[in-house]
């Protein structure tokens, strides 16, 4: 049986300030060596899309889009993404300056406690 041998991106899309699961057939190198998506301009894209990389529509627009990582298969891709996503809302979460710090002793148990 024939297969589709797509590879399949987490992209940024500065403008939105949000990342997506790229099917690699929609993007493309610019005229200016730059990453070009083409995304529905009307159209909610949905997971199965996604997941069948259907090839775009001679009416679909392009976005600019930075590459982040390729993937092999989509659940790769979709997981990266999830995982960017909740690093990004625990970031905001502790805000500017409320970061938690990290010990960075190796090992805790040698202190005394005194």
């Amino acid at each position: 049986m024939f297969q589709k041998l797509f590879k399949w991106l987490v992209g940024f899309f500065e403008e939105e300030n949000m990342y997506s699961v790229i099917p690699s057939n929609w993007v493309y190198r610019g005229d200016n060596g730059n990453f070009l998506c083409k995304w529905p301009a009307k159209q909610i894209v949905t997971d199965i899309m996604l997941l069948k990389a259907i090839n775009p529509e001679s009416n679909w627009l392009s976005y600019p889009v930075t590459i982040i990582a390729t993937f092999d298969t989509y659940e790769q891709a979709y997981q990266k993404e999830r995982q960017i996503f909740l690093s990004s809302e625990s970031e905001r979460s502790l805000g500017r300056g409320k970061r938690v710090k990290k010990s960075n002793k190796k090992n805790n148990d040698t202190d005394t406690g005194t």
